[in-house]
C-alpha cells in the first residue's frame, strides 16, 4: 500500500512503515497538517513509527536552511535511505515539535503504541550530548541510563526529552541534557567520589553523577527534599539502592561539617558560593554556571591543599536559584 497520492499535504520525506510507505512535507508552517494526516493515513503504533523514522532523519542535517527541489530517491533504493524534498532548518523543526508536544504532550501516545523512552534517551545523547564535545563514553552510558522521564511532572513526562529547560517545581528544573552534560563532563567524576547536588529540585542531576558512581547528597529544601526522594524511588532500577541520599537544609551554608570530592550547583547563581566552596576536599571540584545579567558561563573550581581556583569552560543560561541571587540594588 502506497500514500503517495492519498493527501497534497504527504510530500518531500519518505519513510517506511509497515506495509505503508509514507511522503509527507515537515515544514515549521505546515507540520501540524501533515502530522494529522499521516496519524490518519498509518492509523496508531504505525504513526509513531513514522513520525519518529522522519524525526531522526531530520537531527542529522545540519543547522542551516536546505534548498528546495532535491530529486525524489530513485525506485532502488532502500525505504530506509530517506530523501528530504522540502524542510525547514533542524532547530526550526524541533523546536517546533517540542512547542506542540508540550501544549498536548499526549497528543502523539497511543493506546497500543506507549511513548519509547528508552529510544528518546538515546536520541538525546545522540543528537543532544554527542555532538557539543562530549566524548567521555561513562557519561554517554549515564544519560542513556537515567530515566529523565522519571524526574519530570507526570503532565510533562511526553516532553521530558526536547532540547529545553523543563520545571520540576517552583524554582526548580529540569536542565538541558547538553548543558548538564558539559558540566558533568568537566567535573571528571570517578566512582566512589563524595558528591554533592545542591538544588537539585527532583534529583536528575544527583542520578547523573550516581550512574557514574558516585556516592551523593542531594541538598534540597524542605519543600522540594520530599518531591526528590519520590523521583528517585520512581527511577527504579537505573539507581544502586542507597545511591543517593537527601538531605533537607539551607542551600547557601552547603554541609558543614563535611568534604566532597564533587559538588554540583543544580541551577545559575550570581553570587560566589564561599561557604560551599570551602567544603571541598583536596583536588575536590565544584562546578556551577555563574550568571550575570541574562547570559551566563559555566565555572569548575578547583582546590589544591589551600589554594582554590576557577577556569571558566562554556556560555550556559540555566533558570536562577533564586537562594543564590544577588541583592537587588535600588536604580533611580
Amino acid at each position: 500500500m502506497t500514500a503517495r497520492g492519498s493527501c497534497p499535504l504527504l510530500r518531500g520525506a519518505v519513510a517506511p512503515c509497515g506495509s505503508v510507505r509514507l511522503r509527507c512535507v515537515v515544514t515549521e508552517r505546515r507540520a501540524v497538517q501533515a502530522r494529522g494526516a499521516l496519524a490518519a493515513l498509518s492509523g496508531k503504533g504505525a504513526f509513531r513509527t513514522a513520525f519518529s523514522t522522519v524525526a531522526s532523519a531530520l537531527t542529522r542535517l545540519p543547522d542551516r536552511p536546505v534548498l528546495t527541489g532535491l530529486p525524489m530517491r530513485p525506485p532502488q533504493t532502500p525505504p530506509e535511505m530517506m530523501t528530504l524534498g522540502r524542510i525547514c532548518t533542524r532547530r526550526q523543526l524541533l523546536l517546533g515539535e517540542a512547542r506542540r508536544a508540550a501544549a498536548a504532550p499526549r497528543a502523539i501516545e497511543t493506546e497500543d503504541a506507549p511513548l519509547d523512552f528508552a529510544r528518546q534517551r538515546a536520541l538525546m545523547v545522540d543528537t543532544q550530548i554527542r555532538p557539543h564535545d562530549v566524548t567521555d563514553g561513562a557519561v554517554h552510558a549515564a544519560f542513556a541510563r537515567v530515566p529523565r522521564e522519571a524526574f519530570a511532572p507526570a503532565e510533562k513526562a511526553g516532553v521530558a526529552y526536547a532540547e529545553t529547560e523543563i520545571g520540576c517545581g517552583p524554582g526548580r528544573f529540569l536542565w538541558r541534557a547538553r548543558d548538564l552534560a558539559k558540566l558533568v563532563a568537566a567535573l571528571d567524576v570517578e566512582a566512589e567520589d563524595r558528591a554533592l547536588v545542591i538544588g537539585g529540585g527532583s534529583g536528575y542531576a544527583a542520578a547523573i553523577l550516581a550512574a557514574l558512581g558516585a556516592r551523593v547528597t542531594l541538598l534540597e529544601t524542605p519543600a522540594h527534599a520530599p518531591g526528590a526522594r519520590a523521583a528517585l524511588s520512581a527511577a527504579g532500577s537505573a539507581l544502586d539502592p542507597g545511591s543517593v541520599r537527601v538531605l533537607e537544609g539551607d542551600l547557601v551554608t552547603g554541609a558543614p561539617g563535611s568534604t566532597f570530592e564533587v559538588i554540583l550547583i543544580a541551577g545559575a547563581i550570581e553570587t560566589t558560593p564561599a561557604a560551599i566552596i570551602g567544603q571541598l576536599a583536596d583536588g575536590g571540584r565544584l562546578g556551577c554556571v555563574m550568571r550575570r545579567g541574562a547570559s551566563g558561563r559555566a565555572q569548575i573550581w578547583r582546590r589544591s591543599g589551600e589554594a582554590v581556583s576557577a577556569v571558566e569552560l562554556y556560555d550556559a543560561a540555566p533558570p536562577l536559584l533564586e537562594e543564590f541571587a544577588a541583592p537587588r540594588a535600588f536604580v533611580f
